[in-house]
């Protein structure tokens, strides 16, 4: 007989529990209802976010290729060359390379302003290469230039990398009125390098 009344005991305390356990599950949906779902739906919704996160990487890495093209102002291709890329660069996406490239520019290092740069432009981008390219002033090489006399007029030429020329500029002052032994050279016709030396040559003779 106390046998069956320890059994019956342990009974009731485990129905007391379950009915503990159902009323406290109750409270929880009236009071805060989908919070028991709360887990699960954020674990499905992390998943997918991750992986869109690791999936849209167009970003510049080590082994990402950086050509170099450098221009004039003509638009004429003065050097173009592939270069291991910075290590600035790395971990860019193309925003932020836009970004990178604009503070190059605003801030140009002395060899480049030196050249004469004018722009830097992102050509073209991709996680195996990027395009950037560089217009500067005046080149990379001096410019050539060539004078002569065109009715009584001192034309100036420019000469092309393929050995043509171009008209740089015709100067006004009679040819008359300058110096005889100028008048001599620029008839054999002048050779010059650069515009640097162009410009001395000009002003050397202010007349012009």
């Amino acid at each position: 007989m106390r046998h069956l009344k320890r059994i019956g005991f342990f009974l009731y305390s485990c129905l007391l529990l379950a009915g503990g356990f159902l009323a406290h599950i109750r409270y929880e949906a009236v009071f805060y209802p989908g919070n028991e779902d709360f887990y699960a739906v954020s674990q499905k919704e992390q998943a997918p976010r991750i992986q869109a996160v690791s999936a849209g990487g167009q970003v510049i890495s080590a082994d990402t290729r950086l050509v170099l093209r450098k221009r004039d102002l003509y638009g004429q291709v003065l050097e173009e060359e592939t270069q291991p890329v910075p290590s600035k660069y790395i971990g860019l996406d193309r925003e932020g390379l836009l970004l990178c490239v604009q503070d190059e520019m605003a801030s140009p290092v002395l060899k480049e302003r030196i050249q004469g740069l004018v722009s830097i432009q992102v050509a073209s981008f991709s996680p195996e290469e990027i395009l950037l390219e560089k217009t500067y002033r005046t080149g990379l090489k001096n410019r050539s230039f060539y004078l002569s006399l065109e009715e009584n007029r001192v034309v100036i030429w420019e000469e092309g990398a393929s050995g043509n020329r171009s008209l740089y500029r015709r100067m006004d002052t009679d040819a008359r009125t300058l110096p005889p032994v100028l008048r001599t050279m620029l008839v054999r016709g002048v050779f010059l390098e650069g515009e640097e030396e162009l410009e001395k040559f000009l002003v050397s003779y202010s007349g012009w």
